[in-house]
Order: C-alpha cells, then structure tokens, then sequence
C-alpha cells in the first residue's frame, strides 16, 4: 500500500500543462493532506471535580442539583452529598467545563464553585 502512494511521487507529469515539479509538489500535497485527515481528533478527556454548592439545606434539594448538573452535555456522573454542601462531577472536557456546570447549579438556584481542582 506504502509503494502505491510513493510511486506517483516520482512519476513523470500527469498533466501536460504542469511541470514534473509541480505535479510531484501537488501529489505530496495531497498525501501530506490525507494523511492528515486520517489523524485522530483531539482527544477526549474524562475530569473530575467537585463543587462546593450553596443553598443546599434540605434534602430533597440535592436531587434537583443532580439533576441540573446531569442535563449538562458531556457530564458522564454526578454524585452529591446534601450534607457536606458538594457535588463530584465527572464529565467529557471536549463538550463540558466548569463554567457550564456552575452555570446548571446557579440556574437551578444553587450557586456553585470549585472546591476541588479538576483531576485528569
């Protein structure tokens, strides 16, 4: 497979209007480009953090807090603990971020920080 894509690198022009140079440039051009296509996208990476959440009193409210932050795209777990006022999230980097996660508490009325740097 390796020999079909070299040989054209080396091959008399295919074009008449263009040089020998100019086909060989624009034939590695292309290998160069398909071979990058063919590279993986940026990789995912699964975080965890835990925020410190406000406003958390009552026991039925750690659900509604759960639930908030499980509606975030990317959020792949949620574990909240009403009693020590915090919330663990371990979500997808490429599609969530600390903002939209405080962003889901404060918008269900409990405001939200970090309380524990983000781990890999």
């Amino acid at each position: 497979m390796l020999s079909v894509l070299i040989f054209p690198l080396f091959a008399p022009p295919v074009r008449p209007g263009l040089k020998g140079s100019s086909t060989r440039l624009l034939l590695r051009t292309a290998i160069v480009a398909i071979a990058m296509s063919a590279a993986p996208l940026a990789q995912a990476a699964e975080r965890t953090v835990t925020l410190a959440v406000k406003n958390m009193s009552c026991v039925t409210w750690g659900p509604i807090v759960q639930k908030s932050l499980s509606r975030v795209p990317g959020v792949l777990r949620v574990q909240v603990s009403q009693k020590a006022g915090a919330a663990t999230v371990v979500y997808d980097d490429t599609m969530a971020n600390i903002a939209a996660l405080t962003a889901a508490t404060t918008k269900a009325g409990f405001p939200s920080q970090v309380a524990r740097k983000p781990s890999r």
